[in-house]
């Protein structure tokens, strides 16, 4: 199971911190995909990864990313 997978059906996890984790493109579309499914958590710091402008509008309507 990916993580993405993993957090789609996790409902335990509520800060999710994914600093300095050189996500790539696929990774921003696969995180953006799971959080849609995934309502526990409540914080998400993506700090320190080299997401593009482009790849960031995955997640415009996202309001629980706390820092970028």
């Amino acid at each position: 199971m990916s993580f993405a997978e993993m957090l789609k059906v996790n409902k335990k996890l509520v800060h999710l911190w994914l600093i300095q984790n050189k996500i790539t493109a696929k990774g921003v579309k696969c995180l953006s995909d799971a959080l849609q499914e995934n309502t526990t958590i409540k914080e998400i710091c993506l700090n320190g990864n080299l997401i593009s402008q482009e790849e960031a509008k995955a997640f415009e309507n996202e309001k629980r990313i706390i820092c970028f």
